[in-house]
């Protein structure tokens, strides 16, 4: 018998948040799975992950995009971390531009 995916469960607390104005319901709602998934792929637990898409979508989706050019020895730390302190782009992005 094999365990249950924990990715195909629904998060808990995901209809408890608000939806954006000007947002499809179902279109917030897929984007916040997507985003759900990730950070619970990273380490992330599902009640952190629920709080964490209390925040901004674009906020968490940032932090994500970044998370692999800060190199994290513990992803999941950092990626609480950084969503939580807004975290400004890490140096290597502005390194590259440079």
């Amino acid at each position: 018998m094999t365990a249950p995916d924990p990715l195909s469960e629904p998060t808990p607390g995901l209809d408890e948040i608000e939806h954006e104005p000007g947002v499809i319901p179902e279109l917030r709602q897929d984007r916040m799975v997507r985003l759900a998934k990730e950070l619970l792929i990273l380490g992330v637990s599902s009640k952190q992950v629920t709080r964490l898409l209390g925040y901004d979508l674009d906020r968490v989706e940032q932090q994500l995009a970044w998370l692999p050019l800060r190199n994290p020895r513990k992803p999941a730390s950092l990626i609480v971390a950084a969503i939580d302190q807004d975290f400004e782009a890490p140096a290597a992005l502005w390194e590259a531009h440079e």
